[in-house]
C-alpha cells in the first residue's frame, strides 16, 4: 500500500512547520505536527518504497536487518 498524496503533503507541512517554528508557536500546532509525524513514522517502510526509491529502500532494509542481529 502506497501512502496517499494527502499523507505525504501532511508530512511535508509538519516538517516545514517544525523547521520554521519560533518561540511564539502555539503549542497546539506542535501537537498536531507531532501527531502527523507519528502517523507517518508508524507506517511500514514498504508503504513508502515507491516514494523513496528502490536504492534508498534497500539501504534502509539493510540497516534495519543489521540492527536486528
Amino acid at each position: 500500500m502506497i501512502p496517499s498524496v494527502r499523507v505525504y503533503k501532511q508530512t511535508e507541512v509538519a516538517m516545514h512547520n517544525l523547521n520554521a517554528s519560533s518561540y511564539a508557536t502555539v503549542q497546539y500546532d506542535w501537537i498536531q505536527d507531532a501527531e502527523r509525524c507519528l502517523q507517518v513514522l508508524s507506517s511500514p517502510l514498504i508503504d513508502y518504497k515507491e516514494m523513496i526509491g528502490d536504492d534508498v529502500f534497500e539501504e534502509f532494509e539493510k540497516a534495519r536487518l543489521k540492527h536486528m542481529q
